[in-house]
């Protein structure tokens, strides 16, 4: 775990500063993962904040909103797919279910998103092998370097935090 600050600024240094981190919350980064298919973060990111502005993110407003708007915050390939999901996730929330049980998480997904604000996922992201796990969980991208970071000046590398 001592390594990890050098891993850092080895992978800061050859890919430059990492982006933000978009959020820490794990239901809006369910949301992200199933708004958008085959979009960059960027489009994937504004269509969330599409659907904040217009729709709202609590379960029972994605529920409550008309099929036509939906499908006018959904970005990339099979909208009418993503408002499924989108529409599911909702339930999935209304019933409890663990992060497991929501379309394009997995696994992988949800150990990360069980992560908090020192963990960015993404249900489509590779893991990345130059960043150790943190306790039994992985960080994805070069976009997990300022998560991370912000992790460790909080715990001081301790996992079990």
């Amino acid at each position: 775990m001592k390594d990890l600050p050098v891993l850092l600024d080895r992978l800061e240094q050859a890919g430059g500063p990492a982006d933000p981190v978009p959020s820490a919350d794990g239901w809006e980064l369910v949301l992200a993962e199933n708004i958008a298919y085959l979009v960059d973060d960027r489009r994937r990111w504004q269509a969330l904040a599409k659907l904040r502005a217009e729709v709202g993110l609590a379960p029972e407003q994605i529920l409550a909103a008309p099929e036509d708007v939906l499908r006018g915050i959904v970005t990339g390939a099979r909208p009418a797919e993503r408002v499924q999901r989108l529409r599911r996730c909702a339930e999935l929330a209304i019933a409890g279910a663990p992060w497991r049980a929501y379309s394009g998480i997995g696994r992988p997904g949800a150990d990360r998103a069980l992560c908090g604000d020192h963990c960015w996922w993404s249900g489509s992201a590779s893991w990345c092998p130059g960043l150790p796990a943190i306790g039994d969980r992985g960080c994805s991208t070069a976009r997990s370097v300022a998560a991370a970071d912000v992790w460790l000046r909080r715990t001081g590398g301790d996992p079990g935090v």
